[in-house]
Order: C-alpha cells, then sequence, then structure tokens
C-alpha cells in the first residue's frame, strides 16, 4: 500500500467562511454573516465560472428568488448570529470538484462582493485555493 496522509488545513477561527456539510446543509459563518450583511430569508445559490471551474461563488440575492434556498437565522436570539441553508446538490457538485469525502469542508469566503444580474444579486468569492486541489 503506497498511502498519502492528507495534511488537514483548519481555518481560524472568527474568520469569514462557508462550510459545507457532508448531508447538504451549508453553514455561513458569524464574521461573514456581520461583513456581508445577509439578512434571515435572503435568497441564495452557489455558482462557478464556466471558464474557470475552480472559481466558486456563493450568491446572496437582494429580493426574494423562488427558484433559490432561503437562509436562517440558526442562533435566533444569540448575540452572534450564523446562517445556513439545506441543499444536497450544491454541497455535491461542491464536493464532486473539491473532495470531502464523508465529512465537511469549511473553506474561506470573501466579503466584498461583486454586483451581478443587473444588480438584483451580489457574488462573493469562495476561496477554494485554502484546499488542496
Amino acid at each position: 500500500m503506497d498511502l498519502h496522509i492528507i495534511k488537514s488545513k483548519s481555518v481560524r477561527a472568527g474568520k469569514p467562511t462557508i462550510t459545507f456539510g457532508a448531508k447538504g446543509l451549508i453553514t455561513i459563518s458569524s464574521a461573514a454573516v456581520n461583513a456581508i450583511g445577509i439578512k434571515d430569508g435572503q435568497s441564495v445559490a452557489l455558482a462557478y465560472d464556466k471558464k474557470r471551474d475552480q472559481d466558486w461563488y456563493l450568491i446572496i440575492y437582494k429580493e426574494e428568488e423562488p427558484s433559490s434556498p432561503n437562509i436562517r437565522d440558526i442562533k435566533k436570539g444569540k448575540e452572534t448570529a450564523s446562517f445556513a441553508f439545506n441543499c444536497s446538490s450544491y454541497t455535491q457538485s461542491f464536493m464532486d470538484r473539491f473532495g470531502g469525502g464523508d465529512g465537511s469542508v469549511k473553506v474561506p469566503l470573501a466579503t466584498v462582493g461583486e454586483p451581478i444580474l443587473e444588480g438584483k444579486a451580489m457574488a462573493y468569492a469562495v476561496i477554494t485555493k485554502a484546499l488542496n486541489n
């Protein structure tokens, strides 16, 4: 057997991150929520650049988007907010591209977005360079 042990990379606490859970739960850290200004109930999506498939983005819609999941505050009533949404197809697509096996993958998230869709949404880069591709 010729095994290559994969080194664990962790993201320090307090940094803006997005976590892809093995069962489809996608969590946005409180640092990212505060920096971006995400609100409970906003519609979200995950996208990648067709020309550069390692470039992935979290899309936050300014108004409700019926075809996209809505993010929810999973720490309601607590001092720090952390938001999440369920979408196994997003998680599976991400895991298929970047690995992760049966565990979860935590990745840094940019907090400066770029307007897209004629200003109807903002795109925030998922920093996939932090992963060993």
